[in-house]
């Protein structure tokens, strides 16, 4: 008969308080074949301490029927040691558990802290892109999307401080250098966020980029369509005359073209109110 579990949160109580001693002895009865100190010279390996877990997982036999925690116990001791010992970088699950907590708390201070911490990691593994990295991983955790949140959130706060346009250019500037085989997609939804951005900070680069990208990306209507939108909190007939400047280049097929329709009617529609 299996013995009765510790509540998780018990559990991680209790982990967090616990000797080494008492960790490895936990480890044994779940039939763990690593104890604390092996564990340990495990994670000052890689960066990827949930495939440390894995490594035990497969390894071994691990069963928790004469154990008063669940196996759950092995992947949180993992993240236990990464946590308390000293390391020369942040492991990846630490990261993405701080993130999640950032993400939930809509903390951009705190969300682009924890980027740059990833852009360290990745720069001392030589790891050249942020989809390689959530591939490796695959633990369901699209740091694409809370980067492309991030970014949004950050846009959102340069239009009340100025300086937060500083730091999108910098931070995606220090993105590339880092992330140097970045997919084409992500390439361009960094360049308009950044083009935005030099747009707030009333610099040139922004016109510039946005009309480079008018010549290089397969979809020039979604270029038009951001274009515009960088425009629309502070000058909506700048956006129209950009909609209406590049008439020519828009597709119907594409999907930004309807937007691009609604757009313009909001614009037309404020207008009337107004007049």
């Amino acid at each position: 008969m299996s013995i009765e579990k510790v509540p998780y949160q018990v559990m991680l109580e209790q982990l967090s308080q616990m000797p080494k001693e008492e960790i490895n002895r936990h480890l044994d009865t779940l039939g763990c074949k690593w104890d604390y100190d092996q564990i340990h010279q495990q994670l000052e390996t890689t960066y990827n301490d949930l495939q440390v877990a894995d490594v035990i997982f497969s390894n071994g036999h691990i069963d928790d029927c004469n154990s008063c925690y669940p196996k759950s116990f092995i992947d949180e001791a993992v993240y236990e040691i990464a946590t308390r010992e000293s390391f020369s970088f942040t492991h990846y699950g630490i990261i993405a558990r701080e993130l999640e907590q950032a993400m939930e708390q809509h903390d951009v201070t705190k969300q682009e802290q924890i980027f740059r911490k990833l852009l360290k990691l990745a720069k001392q593994f030589s790891l050249t892109s942020m989809e390689g990295i959530m591939y490796e991983v695959n633990d369901g955790i699209d740091l694409l999307s809370y980067l492309a949140q991030m970014l949004d959130e950050m846009q959102q706060q340069a239009r009340i401080e100025r300086t937060y346009a500083k730091k999108i250019v910098d931070f995606i500037e220090k993105y590339g250098k880092v992330f140097t085989n970045t997919s084409p997609f992500t390439k361009v939804m960094l360049q308009y966020e950044q083009a935005q951005a030099y747009i707030l900070l009333r610099s040139s680069k922004g016109e510039q980029m946005f009309k480079q990208l008018l010549k290089t990306h397969s979809d020039p209507t979604d270029v038009v369509l951001h274009y515009g939108l960088a425009y629309l909190d502070d000058d909506s007939k700048k956006t129209l005359k950009i909609f209406n400047q590049y008439q020519r280049l828009l597709d119907p097929k594409s999907e930004s073209y309807e937007e691009i329709s609604e757009v313009k009617h909001e614009i037309e529609r404020r207008k009337n109110e107004t007049a």
